[in-house]
């Protein structure tokens, strides 16, 4: 039996659920039930045990380079918080076919090394996103949509269940 090809929201879904693991994984503060939260989540959305532990374990590995990256699709960075600090490489913040999402583009000016040092364009905030479709066109199964956060594990947990629903009901499926 052939699978068919995971939708945008499904994509998404999965990818916020990938961060909020690795998320939790380097949340020392994070409490064991909400990191059962998010693996029971995960398990909902099809992801299988090895495959979250092996979410969790990348949690350490930086992605460096554009080819590393584009099976995923939808990858999330909220490991580096500096100016300083980045987890992706130029080549895929500044690539034609990257779309970059943050959780606030006052806080990712200020503190998102990846956005800082590549000078990436932002094309819109979580909230912006959620609140209507006119960025579908920025977002597909063609394009890498890569969401910066800032923020903190449990604010990736209930990003990914808020932008989960709320992409099931939106026109970018």
């Amino acid at each position: 039996m052939i699978a068919s090809k995971p939708t945008f929201t499904q994509h998404a879904g999965r990818s916020l659920i990938f961060e909020a693991i690795l998320a939790a994984s380097a949340d020392i503060d994070l409490h064991a039930a909400e990191r059962n939260a998010i693996y029971r989540l995960g398990q909902s959305m099809g992801m299988d045990e090895a495959l979250l532990q092996e979410i969790e374990q990348a949690a350490v590995n930086e992605i460096s380079h554009r080819r590393q990256i584009v099976a995923l699709m939808y990858p999330e960075a909220v490991g580096s918080f500096r100016a300083t600090m980045r987890e992706l490489a130029d080549d895929l913040m500044l690539s034609s076919d990257t779309s970059v999402i943050v959780d606030s583009k006052e806080s990712a000016m200020k503190e998102a090394g990846e956005i800082i040092q590549s000078n990436a364009k932002i094309i819109a905030e979580l909230g912006e996103l959620i609140q209507n479709d006119k960025f579908c066109y920025d977002i597909s199964n063609e394009k890498i949509t890569i969401f910066k956060s800032v923020g903190i594990a449990i604010e990736d947990l209930a990003a990914a269940i808020v932008l989960y629903e709320s992409l099931k009901k939106n026109k970018c499926e």
